[in-house]
């Protein structure tokens, strides 16, 4: 009967150990992006989702030919964000920013957030290089 006792009892610790939630960390990776390249973007604020796990600037750019095209920048989340002075209502859509960005691999229009400068000179992040932008007209 004690053997028995001891017996469950070392399964039973065994099965716990072994089925036990372990918290993970887990974190996309950057090899989407070109990290060697840099592209600087001026457009209009179109929307600015303040979400988890990364909050995401999208911008409409109009180039030479006059063609619209909507981008999509990855940011930091909202913790990283709000550590910066960075809220929800910080960017509204229709003002006019230029945006520093790492550029996905596949050259769809989107990249990894690296600064940003509006057009009253107020910006965060690495805003080297950058120039506020013009308002439209």
């Amino acid at each position: 009967m004690i053997m028995h006792r001891r017996t469950f009892l070392a399964g039973s610790v065994a099965f716990c150990a072994g089925t036990a939630v372990v918290p993970v960390y887990a974190h996309p990776s950057y090899a989407l992006f070109d990290l060697e390249k840099v592209a600087i973007f001026e457009g209009t604020v179109v929307k600015f989702d303040y979400l988890n796990p990364h909050c995401w600037l999208f911008i409409t750019v109009v180039d030479d030919a006059g063609v619209e095209t909507l981008r999509g920048f990855e940011m930091d989340g909202p913790p990283g964000l709000m550590r910066q002075g960075i809220r929800p209502n910080y960017f509204s859509p229709g003002e006019q920013v230029a945006v520093k960005s790492n550029p996905l691999r596949d050259g769809r229009p989107a990249g990894l957030f690296r600064g940003v400068l509006k057009a009253d000179g107020e910006g965060f992040g690495d805003v080297e290089g950058l120039v506020p932008p013009l308002p439209p007209g």
